[in-house]
């Protein structure tokens, strides 16, 4: 189930001028994947963060805003 909601979100995503880039799979089992607009790029975490940010809850300058605190 998971998995069927991250394509919805990539295709969300896609649908509203988003670039998806490649797939980042770290160590600890996280996934991130590269998200760009015309403006701004994120690694946007798989999961609950991908499916924030195709709902419109978060945007990729809080994102990236959330990494430089370690989030």
């Amino acid at each position: 189930m998971e998995g069927i909601r991250n394509d919805a979100a990539l295709e969300i995503l896609e649908s509203k001028g988003f670039k998806i880039g490649a797939a980042v799979v770290h160590e600890d089992g996280r996934v991130q994947i590269a998200v760009r607009s015309q403006n701004d790029s994120a690694m946007v975490e798989v999961g609950q963060e991908l499916w924030d940010f195709a709902a419109g809850l978060v945007n990729l300058p809080e994102i990236n805003a959330r990494r430089k605190a370690g989030q």
